[in-house]
């Protein structure tokens, strides 16, 4: 949350939630939730969003009546919008997510599939998206890539919808990524039409492949193109969300780029291709430089978060096979600051004044002091 601690305690399937000031640790407001409690964003806000399930027993002739549902709660523990929708068995929610405030249906039965998007707690038809295939999801959730769906499926990235659409037929066919508005349903932008940073290989695109959706960089959309040779690079650039126009070209991953992360303030970005072995290249949105960038012969280092100007993850040892090291780095300069710690005992930013930590005992929170 921007400016609240969330103290969620599990109490079988109730949780009490303790909200209380980053600042001064006074509390705001208590209150008892039915259901899993996380941190999320509703419409773009900060949110404690509650998940649960709501049972109504037989009355000896009925059958049981199970719902499933989603509360949203903003920074003060007032009410942002609730979502209740039946259950099909003990976890079936007939193809139903939401995310960030926005209640997303599939429908496998139109041809190729289709998502349904629409405001959550609306009655309404909502807009209907089709895939270029089979349409499934996986509840995402975070506001820097909130991923509706795996491969071919449409994505939801702050506010805007993105399709995969195929320009003519057979498996090689030209396709392109399409935004939407998720209210209205208009077209907004496409990736074959829109100015692509230099070094992108154009031709790539023409042979069925597809740039690479990262999320969100200080409310840009993040997207990673290949570079020639085709497979082997990837380089990134920003866009705004509703128009596509290019806004900024980052840095060139010589291995490819698969996840982009921030920090609270989005001054800085850590691009990295993904997995266990991914080596990290830190840039700068606002001069577009790039901070720096690990050399090959460098043991990979998988960023976790970056907190009061200091990038927590992971570092793969290469000369000790299966070897994780928790390390911590100085995001501007590289400096290692600490390494082999409790990964256990990370630092959680709180906006982007203050960070907590948190004991099996205790939770501190500290005031953030940026390097």
């Amino acid at each position: 949350m921007g400016t609240a601690v969330v103290v969620a305690t599990p109490n079988g399937a109730r949780t009490a939630v303790e909200l209380r000031d980053a600042a001064t640790g006074q509390v705001r407001k208590n209150f008892t939730a039915d259901g899993r409690v996380t941190g999320e964003t509703w419409w773009g806000k900060p949110a404690i969003v509650v998940r649960g399930q709501r049972v109504v027993p037989s009355d000896g002739l009925s059958a049981e009546k199970r719902s499933w549902s989603v509360d949203a709660y903003d920074e003060r523990g007032e009410p942002l919008g609730r979502v209740e929708l039946p259950l099909l068995g003990r976890e079936n929610t007939n193809g139903a997510a939401i995310e960030d405030g926005w209640l997303i249906r599939t429908d496998d039965n139109r041809p190729g599939g289709s998502v349904t998007v629409l405001r959550a707690g609306d009655t309404g038809p909502g807009q209907s998206f089709s895939c270029a295939s089979d349409c499934s999801f996986a509840v995402g959730g975070g506001r820097r890539a909130s991923v509706v769906g795996a491969g071919e499926v449409p994505l939801l990235v702050d506010g805007t919808v993105f399709t995969i659409e195929r320009m003519g037929t057979g498996t090689l066919a030209p396709r392109r990524i399409v935004a939407h508005d998720p209210a209205s349903g208009a077209r907004r932008w496409a990736t074959d039409t829109v100015e692509k940073p230099a070094g992108a290989d154009p031709k790539a695109y023409d042979t069925g492949s597809l740039p690479n959706i990262l999320g969100s960089v200080d409310g840009r959309i993040a997207i990673a193109w290949d570079t020639k040779p085709y497979g082997q690079a990837a380089v990134l650039s920003l866009h705004d969300p509703a128009t596509g126009r290019l806004v900024a070209t980052g840095p060139t991953s010589p291995e490819g780029a698969s996840t982009v992360l921030t920090d609270t303030t989005g001054a800085v970005a850590v691009l990295g291709s993904g997995g266990s072995n991914s080596r990290s290249t830190v840039w700068e949105p606002s001069s577009g430089r790039t901070l720096w960038q690990q050399a090959a012969d460098e043991h990979p280092l998988s960023a976790d978060g970056v907190v009061g100007g200091v990038l927590y993850g992971i570092r793969a040892d290469q000369d000790v096979m299966n070897t994780r090291t928790p390390i911590a780095v100085d995001v501007r300069t590289k400096q290692v600051l600490a390494q082999g710690f409790d990964k256990t005992y990370l630092p959680t930013p709180i906006g982007d004044r203050f960070a907590v930590v948190s004991t099996r005992l205790a939770m501190f929170v500290f005031a953030v002091q940026p390097r």
